[in-house]
């Protein structure tokens, strides 16, 4: 069963372990120095983190930034993908929101198209210029 809850404090170094191990999985063709240990944190400053857990094991998050209704990050680690965490967090965040709720896709990431296209997401716009080239996607 996926638990998700409001990240805490004490999460911190294992979502930092998962947030550079599942981006370097992920964004294969970029160099890996540009991947650190400390990006999560960065990363979610500002936002609301929820955390899902599969046997008390964290297998992925999502942050949100509640005053643009948008979804800033969702990470499920490799070791967990295909077994609905990445919905379950997804609905999570959805809920936590107000539509419209927008979202940035990594161009190098076009398995995630896939899978926000499949709940239901759709693409509005695409930022090549970008110093990380995105697809912006809305949903409601």
């Amino acid at each position: 069963m996926i638990n998700i809850r409001i990240a805490k404090q004490i999460d911190i170094p294992q979502l930092e372990e998962l947030f550079y191990i599942t981006r370097k999985q992920t964004f294969v063709n970029r160099p890996e120095s540009e991947f650190h240990i400390g990006d999560y944190k960065k990363s979610t400053a500002e936002d609301q983190v929820w955390v899902a857990e599969l046997q008390g094991v964290i297998a992925g998050f999502a942050s949100i930034y509640p005053k643009e209704n948008f979804i800033h990050n969702l990470f499920v680690g490799s070791l967990f993908q295909g077994q609905g965490v990445g919905k379950k967090l997804l609905q999570t965040a959805e809920e936590m929101l107000s539509f419209p709720i927008t979202l940035k896709i990594a161009i190098d990431n076009p398995s995630a198209k896939g899978f926000y296209e499949h709940q239901g997401w759709r693409q509005i716009s695409m930022h090549l210029n970008a110093i990380e080239p995105y697809w912006l996607y809305q949903k409601g």
